[in-house]
């Protein structure tokens, strides 16, 4: 039996297509395991062909980066879809995934890639942005400080990122391509981003999880974006949220002072507002959401970070952070506040978003 295998493809270097692959000369369990299913051929065949789309429509400089990025993929491959030792193909990908064999892992893996694939092209408002992605992985220790059960390593984690990278030369884009990417790291690594701008496999000890990223708006003054990072390695799922808004001239994340004058009072004003509208979605629950005292500290952390800021034509929306207010069940509503009525606050120089607020 013959197939496209991408593994091949990578190996060939720059070449944009994939080769022919003997699998009667298939080594590792996971090649063998794709020779073996029709349905992993069929896959990994989708899988080559999103790539080759992915590589002609990458601009040159980045063609290359394109290359690394799968190639870390498929080498994560042994790590995410690991055979067991045992033979009987259990297997534990993050913290919380158990797979019956490695077929089902393996599946689960090439669809996540492929979809991530063909969502990493986009024009937007004039500007074309390619995704880039990497696939980190930590195999965990023995006996580890999350100890393990069936002999499964529950230090063990994995993680699939993305972030989407404009292919303009300009100094501004240039300097985007690299605040989007600190961004993510920023999230991936709970705020533990390394120095030297690496994406480090410790981040993702004892959790499955998911950074994605995604362009709202092109902006002459702003350019947004949201990141978004989900993962696995408790009781429930969980997700966090950044809202990423860039001022392109300047070259940096918004602040409040380039939308707000700093002697109107603004953070007043929009605590007062938010207050507002969480007592009308909690009700009597309000006073218990916070130990007695800790809300109006709590709201005023969030108001004033930019990065829980929706900008957009409908207004400034207040996105609460999952778990700062409210429950997993119950989280707190995102607040919007018109344009209208922060006219008042609103710096002279700031030019209000003229684009629709994104529907979920």
């Amino acid at each position: 039996m013959r197939k496209t295998l991408l593994i091949l493809l990578l190996l060939a270097g720059s070449m944009a297509h994939a080769a022919s692959f003997d699998c009667t000369k298939a080594k590792t369990p996971q090649e063998k395991a794709i020779c073996a299913s029709p349905e992993l051929s069929a896959a990994d065949d989708q899988l080559a062909a999103a790539y080759k789309a992915l590589r002609e429509a990458a601009p040159e400089r980045m063609k290359i980066e394109v290359l690394d990025d799968q190639r870390a993929w498929i080498h994560g491959m042994e790590v995410s879809c690991k055979a067991s030792e045992s033979g009987s193909g259990a297997d534990l990908v993050g913290s919380s995934r158990q797979y019956t064999d490695l077929t089902a892992c393996l599946r689960e893996y090439y669809d996540a890639r492929t979809k991530s694939l063909l969502h990493m092209i986009l024009q937007k408002d004039g500007i074309t942005f390619v995704w880039r992605s990497i696939n980190l992985n930590t195999q965990g220790k023995p006996g580890g400080s999350t100890g393990s059960q069936a002999g499964l390593d529950l230090d063990r984690g994995s993680m699939i990122a993305s972030w989407p990278q404009s292919n303009r030369e300009t100094a501004e884009w240039k300097a985007w391509n690299a605040g989007i990417e600190s961004a993510a790291q920023d999230l991936a690594s709970e705020g533990n981003r390394d120095p030297s701008g690496k994406w480090m496999p410790e981040w993702v000890e004892g959790v499955d999880a998911e950074v994605t990223s995604s362009v709202v708006a092109v902006g002459s003054q702003l350019v947004t974006a949201y990141i978004e990072d989900d993962w696995t390695g408790g009781v429930h799922p969980n997700s966090r949220v950044i809202q990423f808004n860039w001022m392109l001239k300047e070259k940096r994340e918004l602040r409040p002072a380039d939308v707000f004058r700093e002697d109107s009072a603004w953070e007043r004003a929009i605590l007062e507002h938010c207050d507002k509208a969480l007592r009308k979605q909690f009700g009597e629950d309000y006073e218990n959401l916070l130990i007695p005292g800790e809300m109006a500290k709590t709201l005023h952390g969030i108001i004033i970070d930019p990065r829980n800021w929706a900008l957009d034509k409908g207004g400034l929306t207040i996105v609460f952070p999952r778990y700062s207010i409210g429950t997993y069940v119950n989280p707190a509503d995102p607040v919007t506040i018109q344009w209208d009525e922060l006219a008042p606050l609103l710096r002279p120089s700031f030019v209000r978003p003229n684009w629709v607020p994104v529907q979920d």
